[in-house]
Order: structure tokens, then sequence, then C-alpha cells
């Protein structure tokens, strides 16, 4: 194992896929392919989402950050 934080696996991981969504975002505004009927209630339900995150997350420990994060990868 790398022995990496889980925040830190969390957050480079999230940079990571910021880093390729932006541009195929812009590109597919640009070529009109975005159904705004579903991508809206998505895009909506980020920022709370992100915000509930982010507060489960601060203040947490470690092994309840890797334990939350696990059941979450076994939902999805």
């Amino acid at each position: 194992p790398l022995r990496m934080p889980a925040r830190v696996a969390v957050a480079t991981s999230l940079a990571a896929v910021a880093i390729f969504a932006i541009p195929s975002l812009l590109g597919h505004l640009w070529l009109g392919h975005i159904d705004w009927e579903y991508a809206a209630p998505l895009m909506v339900g980020t920022v709370p989402g992100a915000r509930l995150g982010s507060a489960l997350t601060i203040g947490a420990e470690e092994t309840l950050v890797r334990r939350r994060l696990a059941i979450l990868l076994l939902i999805v």
C-alpha cells in the first residue's frame, strides 16, 4: 500500500477528474450534446453534496474517513 491518507487520495482523484472534465464539458457544450433536462438536476445536487462530503470529512479520524470511503465505493 502507498500509505496515503484517504483525504489526500480523494482530493487528488477529484483534482484529476476536474482536469479532464472541464475540457470535456466545454467540448460537449460547444457541440450541443448536453441534455439540460438531465444535467441541471445533477449540477444542482453537486454543491450540497460537496459541502456535505467535506463536512463529514473535516475533523474526522482517518479510520472513519477510510470506512466511509469504503462504504461509498461498495454502494457505487
